[in-house]
């Protein structure tokens, strides 16, 4: 394992008008030594609650997960999945690790596998207890594309935070799933009412921390807390000095290419999570850009705020990560680092930012 501190120097504006401040925001660069067959970027890569060093990347070509230790910098194990069978897995989309089992979500099912990658329980996600199956659907219909959401689990307690629509795309409500039981319960969440039309970026993130659900809507930088116990929610705004804080509307009478490509081009905020080594909460959102071809050279920026979601800082991530999701551990916020920047094609590298 290679650690190498590099000091990143960034740029605050307190807002459009006044004068530009500097400062500095470190990253330890975490190499690791890989080997054969893993990758040097994987599209989801996710951490243990219970293991709290390792990182779990689905490695699509040989359809096992690879397991790598950051604090000891080494390769552990890869689990083959099984892929065969009536309840056999072709892909992974969005998982996580929870209670030492794995949660997948796909397209008609969520699954829960043991860490030797044997699947011990499939979901049809239409055929949830307590919701009109026939009526409402937990995902939006039509394509996901530029989808940089991640599977939600309130690990305390083993549920799954999830987005009720009608037929018409329309967000009724959101609740939780049991997963154990496949059961549904809502939550009795004001929804805010959304005038224009976003697309896909009117599908929430949802966060369930203790008696809140924090959520927000890509397509906005506004963040909502909803008290469970005392049934109150407020709207709170924490807004970039960097972009825009609302993306624009989709066209009216857009085509599915045209949908396709706003999706793909458009400003986005993404999930908040939270930080429980450092009592924090986190936001990443992506910058627009005018034409599909300027994807590879997009910004992203990361926002700091305290456990009251007082903003305490924001600033521009490096280019070199590899995609703007994220993983919380004990020795700092960790990103996956891009392959083009690593010139040995036999390490893994990981940009640790420390705050």
């Amino acid at each position: 394992m290679y650690i190498l501190p590099v000091v990143v120097a960034c740029t605050n504006r307190q807002n459009k008008q006044n004068a530009t401040e500097s400062y500095s925001v470190q990253f330890d660069t975490i190499l690791i030594h890989l080997p054969p067959n893993a990758l040097q970027n994987y599209a989801k890569i996710v951490s243990d609650p219970d293991n709290i060093d390792l990182l779990y990347g689905y490695n699509h070509l040989l359809h096992k997960i690879d397991v790598f230790d950051i604090a000891k910098g080494k390769f552990v194990e890869d689990i083959s999945l099984e892929h065969e069978g009536p309840n056999g897995l072709q892909n992974i989309s969005d998982f996580v690790i929870l209670n030492n089992e794995i949660y997948v979500s796909q397209y008609l099912f969520y699954y829960k596998i043991n860490k030797v990658g044997k699947v011990i329980k499939k979901l049809d996600k239409n055929k949830v207890v307590n919701i009109d199956n026939a009526n409402y659907y937990l995902e939006r219909k039509g394509l996901r594309v530029a989808n940089y959401t991640e599977l939600p689990i309130n690990c305390s307690v083993g549920m799954l935070p999830v987005s009720v629509y009608t037929g018409e795309n329309i967000l009724k409500e959101i609740g939780f799933i049991e997963l154990d039981s496949c059961k549904y319960t809502p939550f009795s969440i004001p929804l805010p009412q959304i005038k224009k039309h976003y697309g896909d970026l009117e599908t929430p993130n949802v966060t369930w921390l203790g008696d809140s659900v924090i959520y927000n809507f890509p397509f906005s930088s506004s963040i909502y807390v909803f008290s469970i116990t005392e049934g109150t929610q407020r709207e709170i705004q924490i807004q970039s000095i960097f972009t825009k804080n609302l993306a624009e509307p989709l066209p009216e009478n857009a085509n599915l290419r045209q949908e396709t490509e706003y999706q793909m081009k458009s400003l986005q905020f993404l999930s908040i999570k939270y930080d429980p080594f450092r009592n924090l909460f986190y936001r990443v959102h992506i910058s627009p850009i005018s034409s599909i071809e300027k994807m590879p050279d997009r910004d992203y920026y990361f926002t700091v705020m305290d456990e009251n979601f007082n903003k305490i800082n924001e600033f521009k991530l490096p280019s070199s990560i590899f995609s703007p999701l994220y993983n919380i551990m004990p020795q700092g916020v960790v990103f996956q680092m891009s392959s083009k920047n690593i010139e040995d094609e036999n390490l893994i590298g990981f940009l640790c930012l420390k705050i």
